[in-house]
């Protein structure tokens, strides 16, 4: 029994040695291919570290070109604003005051032209007075000498005839 326990425990012995020798190779395996792929990134790491500072440098002064750039048109577009603004109040100043000028101006135009139209009616109104009714007598005037002189130079008298000629027209 003693020796088939020794055998076991050689056995066991044997096996956990070579365990142990297998997970040393792999162990060592592991390390070689870590040992490869720290070497890899520290490779990665050196050119990225190269590359980097230009890099954020250059994005740096991109950021504050842009930057400066936009406060500028920042800047612009309120004092745009700003003068469009001011040039909009006095568009509406001026367009507030040449309403009040052509409703002023349109005041005095109604009140001339209803002035010369009624010193126009009054003229009118004087020329029908004033020579149209001296015409009427004047005309009146002759219409009763010429009568006169008929009558005067005819001696005689002559019924009228235009009662006879309505008389005719109501037969």
């Amino acid at each position: 029994m003693h020796v088939t326990l020794l055998g076991v425990l050689t056995l066991f012995v044997i096996i956990t040695g070579a365990a142990a020798l297998a997970q040393f190779i792999v162990l060592l395996v592991l390390f070689k291919r870590l040992s490869s792929t720290r070497q890899r990134f520290e490779d990665v790491l050196d050119k990225v570290g190269s590359r980097l500072p230009p890099l954020l440098d250059e994005t740096r002064a991109t950021v504050a070109e842009t930057r400066q750039r936009l406060r500028q048109a920042g800047d612009n577009l309120v004092a745009v604003s700003d003068l469009a603004r001011r040039q909009l109040v006095r568009t509406d100043e001026v367009i507030a005051e040449i309403s009040d000028r052509v409703r002023l101006q349109t005041i005095r135009l109604d009140e001339t032209f209803s002035s010369i139209l009624n010193r126009i009616e009054g003229l009118a109104a004087d020329f029908s007075q004033n020579i149209t009714r001296p015409v009427r007598d004047f005309s009146a005037l002759l219409a009763g000498l010429r009568t006169g002189v008929d009558f005067f130079f005819r001696r005689r008298t002559s019924p009228p005839q235009e009662s006879h000629q309505d008389e005719e027209l109501f037969i």
